[in-house]
């Protein structure tokens, strides 16, 4: 029986994961509001011309799409943080 002269090192205890501050699909919900809200504006145009129609749809995008998707990520994180269940 051979007898090991090797010290054995304490254990060390396993480091805890760091959690992301956002999670890469918590902007999907506020990224869909607001392409529908921007969807929404140029429906609305009635009669108007395809150029017209796509500039509504980048108007209402940038607002108030940008609120809307600032606003729903915002609840979104807050949920998870939260841990809502």
């Amino acid at each position: 029986m051979k007898i090991s002269s090797r010290r054995r090192e304490p254990r060390r205890a396993e480091p805890t994961p760091v959690e992301p501050l956002i999670r890469w699909w918590m902007p999907i919900p506020g990224l869909l509001l607001a392409t529908g809200w921007g969807i929404w504006e140029a429906s609305r145009e009635s009669g108007a011309s395809l150029g017209e129609r796509s500039a509504s749809f980048l108007v209402g995008v940038a607002w108030p799409g940008l609120a809307i998707f600032a606003a729903t990520t915002f609840i979104v994180w807050l949920a998870w943080k939260v841990d809502l269940d």
